[in-house]
């Protein structure tokens, strides 16, 4: 068990969960709530959002090293059983995913868009709601979605730049649609 003292001042101290524990992500997030409780939308709230995030990656690797998903079939499916798996794993910040004969543990988008979004501020709250889907995009190297969706993308990124203009400019968002132009060159290729 953790104990924090709450200082405005401060930044939370991710490294104080440790990512080797299946509930850290969970810890953290519980403690982030608590802070930006009545502190919502703030810089602060969407500073430590942002090593929060660092915090999850590192979290992530350490887990999928560690969780071992045996191949299993649920109904015949591959689906339900990554729906099973998910199931069981969402409540850490992680679901499953099929690739090469293999199921693994990803960070859930949903996951982070559900705890994080009313803290945040709203352009963060706002992609992180377009990008709240735990649906894979790519498999194998390779766009599993219509070049049409990745059109949409950009559509949404271009009102994105008008709607937040400073944010956009301070965190490179045009650079985001020019990344999915290049991969409307090569789709449905992701690496090139």
């Amino acid at each position: 068990m953790f104990v924090f003292t709450f200082n405005s001042a401060l930044a939370i101290d991710f490294s104080k969960f440790d990512v080797n524990d299946l509930d850290a992500a969970r810890k953290a997030t519980k403690y982030y709530q608590k802070v930006y409780e009545n502190k919502r939308g703030t810089k602060e709230a969407d500073e430590d959002y942002l090593k929060f995030r660092d915090f999850f990656w590192q979290f992530h690797n350490v887990q999928s090293k560690k969780i071992y998903l045996p191949y299993e079939l649920i109904d015949n499916s591959v689906q339900k059983q990554i729906d099973a798996y998910s199931e069981k794993y969402y409540k850490y910040g992680l679901v499953a995913q099929f690739d090469e004969g293999e199921y693994m543990i990803v960070p859930s988008r949903r996951y982070i868009y559900e705890n994080f979004a009313p803290y945040v501020s709203a352009p963060y709250a706002k992609l992180l709601e377009f990008h709240s889907s735990d649906v894979r995009t790519t498999y194998d190297a390779r766009y599993i979605i219509p070049k049409s969706e990745l059109e949409n993308y950009i559509k949404f990124y271009q009102q994105f730049i008008k709607k937040y203009p400073q944010f956009s400019k301070e965190n490179n968002m045009q650079e985001v649609i020019e990344d999915i132009k290049r991969d409307i060159e090569h789709y449905p290729n992701i690496i090139y």
